[in-house]
């Protein structure tokens, strides 16, 4: 059961990669610069995400991650593709995102 991603080595993450890993509550992956399409899809105990070095992030990276709480992001990210935050349709679901740092993207 893998509850925890934290590798100082790793700089990208590819597509899918943890696609429907229900288990997975934190991600600490200060290295990752490129995070692929829905990498994280459906990892839906996803509580907090750490990716404060990283340039880019892919469709639907974090898509219906429904407990998301926080999000930490550089200043200085490059691209946030379609769709890789959207968290539900339901807006108390989105009451729950409390912190999305995120200066400078345009």
């Amino acid at each position: 059961m893998l509850r925890i991603v934290d590798s100082p080595n790793v700089n990208s993450i590819g597509a899918s990669a943890f696609d429907s890993c229900y288990t997975l509550v934190s991600i600490d992956l200060q290295t990752v610069s490129s995070i692929g399409d829905r990498a994280f899809n459906d990892c839906r105990s996803l509580q907090k995400v750490d990716v404060s070095n990283c340039k880019h992030i892919g469709n639907l990276a974090f898509f219906n991650t429904v407990n998301l709480i926080s999000i930490e992001l550089p200043e200085t990210i490059d691209a946030v593709n379609d769709y890789a935050f959207q968290i539900h349709d339901n807006l108390s679901q989105y009451a729950k995102l409390s912190c999305v740092i995120m200066p400078n993207v345009t």
